[in-house]
């Protein structure tokens, strides 16, 4: 009987992947896991202490794009001041914290679109605008975003920026940062104030 239950459970879970697969995530959990690149993540299963933790010098970046979104979803979350110049979100959720962790597992088999680009760009791009880059240590995600704008027409490279810290870089060559822009919905209040101050 155990092993039944379990080739059960273990059927189900995989049935729950292929679905998570095969169908396009809601466009606020994209762009939350595309900013989670930038965000803590801790699950401590012993201690039962499952945290997310968005950490940003823009509030108004947090209150609008992130803290709005878990509402959404019906997160509970706080907002306060970390130092005297970074504020951050905490969503205190062994359910969000957990999905988030299977979503990355599979990544780069997951079907997203640009509100995934857009949450990783708000949370790691180059806000000036002049140049599309985004940074991390983890390639993957990097990876996907090239796939995705791939996918729209819009050619990315990769390269290892910071051979020290082995920080990662995408990059959207020039010909291709107008479409870009069309294309990626872009919410950093700071990005749209340089959008601004480019194309008045």
């Amino acid at each position: 009987m155990p092993c039944r239950v379990r080739r059960r459970a273990r059927v189900q879970i995989i049935n729950f992947f292929l679905l998570v697969l095969s169908v396009l995530l809601d466009p606020d959990i994209e762009y939350l896991l595309g900013a989670s690149y930038d965000a803590c993540i801790y699950v401590n299963i012993k201690n039962r202490d499952y945290r997310v933790i968005y950490v940003q010098a823009e509030l108004e970046w947090l209150v609008n794009s992130i803290a709005k979104r878990l509402e959404r979803l019906n997160y509970r979350y706080t907002i306060r001041q970390r130092t005297k110049n970074l504020w951050e979100v905490r969503v205190y959720s062994k359910g969000f914290a957990t999905y988030l962790l299977g979503l990355r597992s599979i990544l780069l088999n997951l079907n997203l679109d640009p509100h995934f680009v857009a949450g990783l760009y708000d949370a790691e791009g180059d806000k000036t605008m002049r140049r599309i880059r985004i940074w991390n240590k983890d390639i993957m995600p990097l990876e996907k975003a090239r796939r995705i704008l791939q996918e729209y027409g819009i050619m990315s490279t990769i390269h290892l920026d910071d051979k020290r810290y082995m920080v990662y870089c995408l990059e959207v060559p020039k010909m291709f940062i107008s479409k870009f822009i069309q294309v990626v919905p872009l919410e950093h209040p700071k990005a749209l104030r340089s959008l601004y101050e480019i194309n008045p």
